[in-house]
């Protein structure tokens, strides 16, 4: 089943946060099969609201996170048409309570994905049967994501060198729109 990251577990990769053996050899073995791994167009919302709130802590500003996440070449956007919105106000069972999650249960049931994630709520809504997920507790570090890891390093290298970025097939990343691209 391809994999459907929630917010927290795309933060976590992104800060090289610890995840479960089983989360970290999913995403190889979606990597070696040239799968992507897909996260919900709801986290760019989720991770906004975080930062209002002063709970988002990344070495990026929101915008930049998300390129920076989107740049990875395996990370991709699922679609979230608007019957998998609606659907998630009508999951069945004792589905989670927040909003975002239940967007992404919802979108977990349409696509057929396996949640990755820590959410109590999602995984308790998983052992009711409504959807696919892989406990994403800690255990080794994200850094063992070795195909995906290599291409964030190689891209926040490139960042922390002061110029543009570069992706994992060797292109140079836009700059976000109506921001002028790093210079040295």
């Amino acid at each position: 089943m391809p994999i459907l990251l929630d917010t927290c577990a795309a933060m976590w990769i992104m800060e090289n946060e610890r995840m479960k053996a089983s989360a970290v050899e999913a995403i190889d073995l979606a990597s070696d099969r040239g799968e992507p791994v897909f996260v919900s167009p709801i986290t760019g919302w989720e991770v906004g609201l975080l930062a209002m709130k002063g709970r988002f802590h990344s070495r990026y500003a929101p915008p930049r996170w998300l390129e920076v996440l989107l740049a990875i070449p395996q990370i991709r956007f699922c679609e979230m048409p608007p019957h998998v919105l609606l659907e998630s106000s009508f999951l069945p069972g004792r589905p989670p309570r927040e909003p975002s999650d239940r967007i992404v249960a919802a979108t977990a049931r349409e696509y057929g994905f396996t949640v990755m994630t820590r959410d109590r709520e999602l995984l308790d809504y998983a052992k009711q049967g409504h959807i696919a997920a892989e406990p994403e507790n800690p255990g080794i570090s994200a850094a063992s994501c070795r195909k995906t890891l290599q291409t964030l390093s190689s891209i926040l290298a490139a960042r922390f060198q002061g110029r543009a970025g570069v992706s994992g097939d060797g292109a140079a990343l836009p700059p976000l729109p109506g921001k002028r691209p790093i210079r040295r």
